[in-house]
């Protein structure tokens, strides 16, 4: 199963980059990882833009989940029983999408296989990334039984 973050703008603070990458590198040992970095606008249409991009990333079969604070509230056990039931059904690629500060549109909602909120705070989008691949990381130690998720 292919695990593909599709996620707005680049992450611009380097130790948040950092420790993005390396959740990104110890994934790779379970499955392959693919970042879809795609352009930021800053301009008053942007958010039509980005949904456009976004919609375009989506067009391939698979499974998406959006990262959406009105979405359901997942703890870590509900994170690995979603990725193990992805892997029994043999889906062939796992799409996290996370949007900008203009937000996803009602549109790339439409396409969520799931929706799922990481917080109830409010988060920059670069630390949403972050708890994104974390958690999928922690996801698959706790469907292995490894020491990380204790």
């Amino acid at each position: 199963m292919l695990l593909q973050f599709v996620w707005v703008g680049k992450t611009r603070n380097r130790h948040l980059k950092s420790l993005v990458q390396d959740y990104l590198d110890r994934l790779s040992r379970f499955a392959p990882v693919q970042v879809v970095e795609l352009k930021e606008e800053r301009a008053d249409r942007g958010r039509q833009r980005e949904t456009e991009r976004i919609l375009r990333a989506l067009r391939d079969p698979g499974i998406n989940v959006v990262l959406d604070p009105q979405g359901e509230a997942w703890d870590s056990g509900q994170w690995a029983d979603f990725l193990g039931s992805q892997e029994l059904r043999a889906t062939r690629v796992l799409r996290f999408v996370l949007g900008s500060f203009w937000g996803l549109s009602p549109a790339v909602g439409r396409q969520a296989g799931r929706r799922v909120s990481l917080s109830r705070m409010t988060v920059t989008h670069e630390i949403a990334r972050l708890l994104t691949v974390e958690q999928v990381y922690r996801a698959y130690t706790l469907q292995r039984n490894l020491p990380y998720a204790k």
